[in-house]
């Protein structure tokens, strides 16, 4: 056998010692893509809604869902069909992102998958025998030797298919039982019984209105649970220094967005938001180190009316109101109108522009949730042009629920949530009117038309009346067990001094406290009204107070926090520096306070 011979049978046999594992790999890696495709294909069919539910389906519905909120309808106070509901909707919400989830994952292992089909079948290709060899010394690989190297290949290709699966399915398993088991319990129970009366049991996820010790643990909206100002934990601090580092946990780096929204706080995630005229961004904080987690842009949408936000209004800015969250979704307004929805891994799953608001100092008014929904009280113009809105928003799908049309203007205040006689209201205040609403279908149930212009200090609850202030001029006690105009009927009590302009009021039920920007703090009786004592601090007053079991937090413009007894005399307790000016007001939750400086994010506590 001549030199070139050789060389032609070496290079044969080189290639032909590849033919064999690549194509096991490629066979192999061709099975892989398509069970991951048969897998993807069952995960979209797991994940389309039942027909005939609604005529835009959504992840969430549900021929079962939809029986059980007819059930609620004709039973809205059967706390078992509500305890269902909850139930079953955070059931579909979860599988919606595992679903989510695997399609994500899978298509990226598809991805991967074809390349390495691909190649494999290149080499395949380019390895194929041309010609049999003869097992002799042309080749150093005998036939014995070139079948365990194939077994080798397709057991190591093997190994990394299994083990890439089952990464997918421990990444995805994660995950509440099928809804099948959900829904095989809740059967039984959609058929209301003959009295049309369902037996009562305990919500342990309800939504808590009562009075202050029952208020949940988190700090989901300004001004905390319901939009009271009440935190009920006693382990708060008295005491930091932001200059020197006493007592501060963390100190974020500086905020590139800034705003004058306040913090809120679900479980160990602290969000708020930020904004200039290019930009609109929302923050997630971890609670314990203060980095971030996640920072997501929300896009700017055209307005449905076809104006645009000129200039934003300096004190108030582009991003004022403050975030909400009903722990599932978490939600941010700016000042031009566009709001946005973001689960707690910053997935955005809607935004919308809800119209350019005509407000004369800025939009600042704060968002809140009713149970699955989010409530947008969105005050704007003049009383008689019915621009003013209030919309019930699906959470999960932005599709609104209701909305009203609110005959009044523009105004700065948030919206509170109480409970009279067992029944739920929204409570808003602007000019004209302080008036309540049904928060299941938007319908008005009482009005007093008593506020004025430039209505800025929110509402607050206390004692069976709601207290609200007409900046400078008059606080009113209202009592909330009236319908229609109770304009002439239910006015408990008003007072003339002390009346903030900018704070909000705050009661621990016996006691109202006032504070206004001047910082003169104001204490009433809640019950009469009798003007029990004020206190000047002599400093600037822009955040409202907080009542700490029995404590209250004034936070001043300067950074400086007063501690005082929230009791029927004035006592100063301690004071506490920032370091840094604020706009903002603090946030609560068990050990810690989140304070929002000019620039940075405080969080203040022990580890």
């Amino acid at each position: 056998m001549d030199s070139s011979s050789s060389t032609k049978t070496d290079s044969a046999a080189n290639n032909n010692k590849w033919f064999i594992p690549a194509l096991s790999t490629a066979v192999i890696a061709g099975t892989f893509c398509l069970v991951v495709c048969l897998l993807l294909t069952w995960n979209f069919l797991q994940g389309r809604p039942d027909p005939g539910v609604s005529e835009k389906p959504s992840p969430l519905d549900s021929q079962y869902l939809a029986q059980l909120k007819t059930q609620l309808a004709q039973n809205p106070k059967d706390e078992k069909i509500k305890q269902q509901i909850r139930q079953l909707d955070l059931d579909l919400r979860r599988q919606f992102f595992r679903r989510q989830n695997l399609a994500d994952q899978g298509g990226l292992l598809l991805f991967v998958g074809g390349i390495v089909f691909l190649a494999a079948l290149k080499i395949t290709l380019a390895a194929r025998p041309q010609q049999i060899i003869p097992p002799s010394t042309t080749t150093d690989h005998p036939p014995a030797q070139l079948q365990a190297q194939a077994r080798r290949a397709v057991i190591t290709t093997a190994l990394i298919i299994i083990g890439t699966l089952l990464a997918l399915l421990l990444t995805t398993s994660n995950q509440p039982p099928p809804l099948a088991t959900a829904i095989s319990s809740i059967k039984s129970t959609v058929t209301p019984s003959p009295s049309g009366q369902s037996e009562k049991t305990p919500a342990p996820h309800e939504l808590t209105t009562g009075p202050p010790e029952k208020t949940p643990a988190p700090w989901p909206r300004f001004r905390g649970p319901n939009g009271l100002g009440i935190c009920t934990y006693a382990n708060i601090p008295t005491k930091w220094n932001g200059t020197t580092g006493q007592g501060i946990l963390w100190k974020s780096p500086e905020i590139k967005y800034q705003g004058h929204n306040s913090p809120i706080i679900w479980n160990n995630r602290v969000f708020l938001s930020g904004a200039d005229e290019n930009r609109r961004m929302v923050y997630c904080f971890d609670g314990d180190t203060g980095k971030i987690i996640w920072q997501e842009p929300v896009p700017h949408l055209p307005s449905p009316d076809g104006t645009e936000l000129e200039e934003a209004y300096e004190d108030t800015g582009y991003a004022a109101p403050t975030m909400a969250t009903n722990g599932q979704e978490v939600f941010a307004l700016f000042a031009t109108g566009d709001l946005a929805a973001f689960d707690f891994e910053g997935r955005k799953l809607w935004a919308k522009n809800l119209g350019t608001p005509d407000s004369v100092y800025g939009f600042s008014t704060s968002l809140m949730t009713y149970k699955d929904r989010l409530i947008v009280q969105y005050d704007q113009g003049e009383s008689d042009d019915e621009k003013s809105k209030l919309f019930a928003i699906a959470g999960f799908t932005g599709e609104v629920v209701w909305e009203i049309t609110r005959g009044v203007a523009n105004s700065w205040t948030s919206p509170i949530l109480i409970e009279q006689g067992g029944a739920e209201q929204i409570i808003t205040c602007s000019d004209p009117l302080v008036a309540a609403y049904n928060p299941l279908n938007g319908k008005e149930i009482w009005r007093a038309e008593i506020m004025g212009s430039d209505v800025a200090p929110s509402p607050v609850w206390a004692k069976g009346m709601v207290i609200v202030a007409q900046p400078w001029d008059e606080l009113y006690a209202i009592r909330a067990d009236g319908v229609g105009d109770v304009t002439e009927t239910h006015i408990a009590w008003s007072a003339d001094e002390g009346v903030p302009d900018i704070c909000s009021p705050v009661s621990n039920g016996e006691l109202v406290f006032l504070l206004s920007s001047d910082g003169t703090l104001t204490c009433y009786e809640t019950a009469g009204g009798a003007k029990l004592w004020e206190h000047d601090f002599d400093e600037e007053c822009l955040s409202s107070p907080t009542i700490v079991v029995d404590k209250i937090y004034v936070l001043c413009h300067s950074g400086v926090m007063f501690i005082a007894a929230a009791g029927r005399e004035f006592a100063l307790i301690s004071q506490a520096e920032l370091g840094e000016k604020t706009t903002c007001s603090p946030a609560f939750c068990e050990g810690r306070i989140y304070i929002r400086g000019e620039k940075h994010l405080y969080g203040i506590g022990n580890k």
